[in-house]
């Protein structure tokens, strides 16, 4: 297991780190300022044919010995939140982009993590332990962005995972094993309507495109983790990766003409990013 776990932020989106799903011990949460991104030349899906080497500046933004990660922008950059045991128990957290003023948001006794801040910048969804059923079982809820008027959206037995806003703030897509796999779902961002998308197992961790019309994700139907993309509504599934080792975490640039993902075709997990064409 890391000692540390280490995040990448970059002009082009926020990296959603495969290895979010349990965070190291005492981890401590770093600010990896991309300066250049390994850079893959896509045809469709052709193989990769060019690629650049990371070039990477860090500077430390939390201090204390706690389990610290998840991080996530506010839509003005002006404030990270991340989730964070340093009260004891694991809840949502804020701070300023340059790591002070550091506020506990929730003061759940068992975990609250995963935030996700909605296009405005005034609501913050993030994933809830629920009590008496055990660490598996997790809900989405939301919340203003300074910690108050808290309320659940989803109230299945399960295990939903990882919201993740559409542009326009109406919609939540999320990851769910409700089912018995992990499909992708998406609901209104009241919690209602709540509908399945994907129907294969490994088909977690959403992202949207940034005019909403499109949903980016990782799957392993094709018998090896790679990068998928669908319609908002889950139609039209398509492979857009297809090498041998794993690809994840998917996340749409600004301007929608590329994906940034995690790829361990080196031998280690690292930063790669599709042009689509």
């Amino acid at each position: 297991m890391l000692e540390h776990t280490y995040f990448y932020v970059s002009e082009l989106a926020r990296i959603k780190a495969c290895l979010r799903r349990h965070p190291p011990a005492n981890a401590t949460l770093l600010i990896m300022v991309l300066a250049t991104i390994t850079l893959i030349i896509f045809a469709g899906c052709m193989r990769p044919e060019e690629k650049e080497i990371i070039v990477a500046e860090e500077r430390q933004l939390t201090t204390h010995e706690a389990n610290t990660g998840f991080p996530s922008w506010s839509p003005d950059g002006k404030r990270i939140a991340f989730g964070s045991d340093l009260a004891g128990s694991y809840d949502v957290w804020v701070m300023d982009s340059d790591g002070s003023n550091q506020k506990q948001l929730t003061t759940y006794e068992l975990y609250d993590s995963a935030p996700d801040w909605s296009p405005d910048g005034k609501r913050i969804a993030f994933i809830s332990e629920q009590p008496g059923i055990g660490f598996l079982h997790r809900n989405v809820w939301v919340m203003d962005s300074d910690g108050s008027n808290q309320r659940q959206l989803t109230t299945h037995e399960a295990f939903d995972w990882f919201p993740d806003w559409s542009p326009d703030g109406k919609r939540i897509a999320f990851g769910s094993n409700r089912t018995g796999d992990w499909d992708i779902w998406v609901m209104d961002s009241d919690g209602s309507n709540q509908r399945q998308l994907t129907t294969y197992e490994a088909s977690d961790v959403p992202c949207w495109s940034p005019d909403g019309k499109k949903i980016a994700f990782h799957s392993e139907r094709a018998g090896n983790y790679d990068i998928w993309v669908m319609d908002s509504d889950g139609s039209n599934q398509r492979q857009l990766t297809m090498h041998e080792a794993i690809d994840q975490a998917p996340c749409w640039s600004p301007d929608g003409k590329k994906i940034v993902f995690i790829s361990k075709r080196t031998g280690n997990y690292e930063v790669w990013v599709l042009l689509l064409r």
